[in-house]
């Protein structure tokens, strides 16, 4: 019966009932107030509970409806949708930094004072910043984000910030830019059961879009990169340089002339000559060692051939026979 009626609720024109959201205290300090007073401003319906605590909230026991997480779940019947990204810079205040010793990079951030969480009370470990840096434990710190600005602010160092909390915080500006930013994701996690309520069902829907737009108005832009030197900033490419002059690379001197004018190939001495076999002489080649007699008894043939004026031929050769 509380679903038929839940469902009854979330089918009619706009969104009304009660819907309670668990937040981390940054989402829940500098972004869900901006918009859920637009949400309920055109939902007169509708009743929101935020609970900001930074602690990990349990759907099952319907702590809360829905949650927004700095990580996805991994396990569970729940839905878990991304909400969007968002960046995290260094900060202090101006009068922090006009009485502390320069900060120009990372390597002077020893010489500072830190301001994080307290290690042993993360609940998660997207929310352990400071380990990136390398600093294991604070000198100052707080589970709470709106704390750990709130100390910035009023001097006591150098901390890790959301650049959508630094509008509320006027005094307060980024350093190392260039040096250090982390980019987190924020995501909506709601049980699986609530997929067939319409109020849970589009109130999401509505919240999904008021937070992508806040974060998109509140974020500060990411630095520009570092000027380029002069060398690389041409309005057009230099000019090829000149080919070098010929004087410092002569050309070959040429060949001499020749005696006599080249012949042609088949004129020449020393031609290449086809190979001829051992049959006979001038003969074809026979093809096989084994045709005929063995190359032993051939040279003495042909030996006694020249002596006597006149040549045997092998029988089956085709060469013309010598005159005597």
């Amino acid at each position: 019966m509380a679903r038929a009626a839940e469902a009854l609720a979330g089918a009619a024109e706009g969104i009304s009932g009660q819907v309670r959201i668990g937040a981390p205290d940054g989402a829940a300090n500098y972004l869900l107030p901006q918009v859920v007073a637009r949400i309920v401003a055109a939902n007169p319906g509708l009743e929101v509970q935020i609970v900001a605590l930074p602690r990990v909230f349990s759907l099952t026991r319907r702590e809360a409806d829905m949650v927004i997480a700095v990580s996805k779940p991994e396990q569970g019947r729940v839905i878990a949708t991304k909400i969007t990204d968002y960046r995290l810079s260094l900060a202090a205040s101006d009068a922090y930094l006009g009485s502390a010793p320069p900060l120009g990079s990372l390597a002077d951030l020893p010489a500072h004072r830190v301001i994080g969480y307290i290690p042993d009370m993360i609940f998660d470990r997207e929310l352990d910043y400071l380990a990136d840096l390398g600093v294991e434990q604070p000198p100052v710190a707080s589970n709470s984000v709106s704390v750990q600005l709130n100390l910035i602010r009023q001097g006591a160092g150098v901390g890790v910030v959301h650049d959508f909390a630094l509008p509320a915080a006027p005094g307060v500006r980024r350093v190392l830019t260039r040096d250090f930013g982390l980019t987190r994701a924020f995501h909506l996690i709601r049980h699986a059961d609530d997929r067939r309520v319409p109020r849970i069902e589009r109130f999401a829907d509505v919240l999904v879009a008021g937070l992508r737009a806040e974060v998109a108005r509140l974020d500060i832009p990411p630095s520009p990169p570092l000027p380029l030197p002069s060398l690389f900033l041409l309005s057009s490419p230099p000019p090829l340089l000149p080919p070098p002059s010929l004087s410092l690379f002569p050309p070959p001197p040429p060949p001499p002339p020749l005696s006599r004018p080249l012949l042609p190939l088949s004129r020449r001495k020393g031609r290449a000559r086809p190979r001829r076999g051992r049959g006979c002489r001038g003969g074809p080649a026979t093809g096989s060692r084994s045709a005929g007699a063995s190359g032993r008894r051939r040279r003495h043939r042909r030996r006694r051939g020249r002596a006597s004026g006149r040549v045997r031929p092998i029988a089956g050769c085709s060469c013309p026979r010598p005159r005597p």
